[in-house]
């Protein structure tokens, strides 16, 4: 069986880093107390319908709905664990397309996360079997409410999306910073903001994606427990960025150069997020970070291809993820990919 792999962080600056490998190691091994090992199986019953009905000719409504029952069945030493959740899931779309080439809509969904649903890192035995009866354990509810517009412009070539949203949950999760364990509690939020994509081309030989992405976020309401010694109301929800903006474009340079069969395309595109913090008293954030990529590939014909990629091209410290607990994990320093390749 091969063995994990483990990387502990301990500082943000990249002269402070300092890391631990333990990577298929003959001498390495985990010892695990009998005491805490915890089984687990779940499964998942869920019917669901959806459907499309038109009111007119430019006026619709997508709707569906989805029941899930939902156990896990544990073991924790000698004691057997489990819990059930039984819920509705529905949707509903009103969508609005006067022409071709531009559609409105605004939808309403509502989603639940039950206890359990990782049965690799269940908060502990005890929260499997208080499940049914404590409220800080009952499943996570989303409510979704979202209004937006899908434009075709240059005869479609190029797509223009906007979008506004909002998203309460209750019985929020959050990660505890001393055991990195994931509960469950009676928290609630809200995340609302503004969604906008491009994508398409400018010219006939100019392609760009863009988006953009503006998200407040708040705790509503916070409860005090040994998890949450203080309240955490009004502060910002975990894991949430206030701005995020990703662009890529690539340009085929071929037809302004003499004799170059093919297309020849030279790209370039950034990804920035804001800071965001890892826990719910926000004392824990990893910083804002915009990392960029770059790319030159050439086509000859249909068959060959040839490529040069730079990803994280400053070489950028940033992280691909994050932990309650104070882990990170940092993403690749700047990397040089050269393909080619030969379709059949």
């Amino acid at each position: 069986m091969r063995r994990p792999t483990f990387t502990f962080l301990r500082a943000p600056s990249r002269q402070g880093l300092f890391s631990i490998i333990f990577a298929n190691s003959p001498g390495f091994a985990l010892t695990v107390s009998p005491g805490n090992q915890l089984s687990a199986t779940s499964w998942d019953v869920g019917p669901f319908m959806s459907d499309r009905m038109w009111l007119t000719p430019m006026l619709s409504i997508l709707a569906g709905v989805r029941w899930d029952h939902y156990r896990v069945d544990g073991q924790a030493g000698a004691s057997p664990l489990a819990t059930t959740t039984e819920f509705a899931s529905p949707k509903a779309s009103l969508i609005f397309e006067p022409t071709t080439h531009q559609s409105y809509y605004f939808s309403y969904a509502r989603s639940f996360t039950p206890p359990g649903n990782n049965i690799t890192s269940l908060s502990s035995s005890l929260g499997l079997s208080q499940a049914p009866s404590a409220a800080n354990l009952q499943p996570e509810a989303d409510t979704t409410f979202e209004v937006g517009a899908k434009w075709g412009l240059f005869e479609d070539r190029l797509g223009v999306t906007a979008a506004l949203f909002r998203v309460e949950r209750n019985n929020a999760s959050y990660t505890d910073q001393v055991s990195g364990i994931q509960t469950t509690t009676d928290d609630k939020v809200q995340v609302q903001g503004v969604e906008l994509g491009l994508t398409g081309k400018l010219t006939a030989n100019w392609d760009v994606q863009a988006s953009y992405s503006y998200m407040d976020s708040k705790i509503i309401a916070s409860s005090i427990s040994p998890f949450t010694p203080v309240s955490a109301a009004g502060n910002r929800v975990p894991y949430v960025s206030q701005h995020g903006l990703a662009i890529w474009t690539t340009y085929d340079i071929a037809p302004l150069l003499p004799n170059v069969p093919g297309h020849m395309l030279v790209g370039g595109g950034l990804n920035y997020r804001s800071d965001y913090y890892l826990n719910n008293l926000n004392s824990m954030v990893i910083p804002a970070a915009t990392t960029i990529d770059g790319m030159l590939s050439y086509d000859p014909n249909d068959r060959h291809h040839l490529a040069l990629k730079v990803t994280n091209l400053t070489n950028k410290l940033t992280y691909s993820s994050a932990f309650g607990n104070g882990y990170a994990t940092p993403v690749a320093g700047r990397s040089v990919t050269l393909t080619a390749a030969i379709r059949f």
